[in-house]
């Protein structure tokens, strides 16, 4: 029987910030992961993944800024709504992180087209 001074084998106990694994995966790797994640993401209709993969931490946000397909997918809807200005300056950041890469724009709105979000991305048209 163990005393409750001694060591014990609890998986729990944390761990040091050297000690994840998740750390020590390849940059490559992590891309592959992330995309997947994304994947996933979308199909249960979450759509901040990169967002949240950035702010994990200063190595997976260092990852995620230099993949621009992670950026590439842009979903706007009813952009009226509350932060709208928020909103434009969120997807200028993700248009410009998705580089030149091919974006896949998803767009719904019930009222008149507002003419600065169309002005912002018809600039990145060339995508």
């Amino acid at each position: 029987m163990e005393s409750a001074d001694s060591p014990s084998n609890d998986s729990h106990m944390p761990l040091a910030r050297g000690d994840l694994p998740i750390l020590g995966v390849m940059p490559e790797i992590s891309t592959y992961i992330f995309s997947w994640v994304r994947i996933a993401n979308e199909r249960v209709r979450c759509y901040d993944t990169p967002w949240i993969l950035s702010q994990v931490c200063q190595r997976w946000r260092d990852i995620a800024l230099s993949y621009p397909e992670l950026w590439s997918w842009v979903r706007i809807q009813e952009p009226r709504t509350f932060n709208f200005s928020g909103r434009v300056r969120q997807l200028e950041v993700s248009l410009l992180r998705s580089q030149s890469y091919p974006l896949r724009i998803q767009y719904s709105e019930s009222g008149d087209p507002n003419a600065h979000l169309w002005a912002v991305l018809l600039d990145h048209c060339h995508h």
